[in-house]
């Protein structure tokens, strides 16, 4: 429940939220559910999706910072 007002407090009200993720395993499932329990948009991508998307801007690194 924290997570979610804190989403709530630092989100402006004009602003359409939507939550991406990244695939591992099973560690984002339960965290997915959580969102998508309490409303909100939530996205799933497979890690060589995210890759892929990044090699297309020209960025060479992927690290959690990037």
């Amino acid at each position: 429940m924290e997570l979610n007002k804190w989403i709530l407090k630092n989100t402006a009200k004009d602003v359409s939220l939507r939550v991406m993720m990244e695939a591992i395993g099973v560690y984002h499932q339960k965290f997915a559910h959580f969102l998508i329990d309490n409303d909100f948009d939530t996205n799933i991508i497979l890690p060589n999706k995210i890759s892929n998307y990044l090699r297309t801007i020209d960025i060479k690194t992927i690290t959690d910072k990037t």
